[in-house]
């Protein structure tokens, strides 16, 4: 009886650190939006907008590309922080439209607004470490 006790022992202890190994890092991200005098720096992940207890946060970037009008594509980014603060910015720059392909469901998005409202800055990174939007 010691002995089935010593494997069943084993063996729980064996899938308990199969289960830690794949358990991975993990972080919750907040949107934070920190003004300054020329420029605000905002940043958060999607997942944890999405996953916050209050209602007010949001985090995000949208792309308008026309095939019928001259005007060029643009961005808008925007975020609400949990206090309720909005912030957006926009931007027709040719880098910062490239890298709204980037984006996914999960990304951690950090933007720089000026003083003027234009988007000077979009930095997106996707990893695993990022919580995933739930439902």
């Amino acid at each position: 009886m010691k002995k089935l006790h010593a494997v069943v022992g084993v063996a729980v202890a064996l899938s308990l650190a199969g289960t830690a190994a794949w358990a991975g890092a993990k972080t919750v991200v907040p949107v934070t939006i920190s003004p300054s005098a020329s420029t605000t720096w905002v940043s958060g992940t999607i997942g944890s907008a999405r996953n916050s207890a209050n209602t007010n946060e949001t985090i995000g970037c949208a792309l308008y590309a026309y095939s019928n009008v001259s005007a060029p594509s643009s961005i808008q980014c925007y975020a609400r922080n949990a206090a309720g603060t909005y912030i957006s910015c926009t931007s027709t720059a040719p880098a910062l439209v490239n890298a709204m392909s980037a984006i996914t469901s999960d990304s951690y998005i950090t933007f720089v607004v000026d003083t003027s409202g234009s988007c000077t800055h979009v930095y997106i990174n996707n990893s695993s470490y990022f919580e995933p939007k739930a439902p």
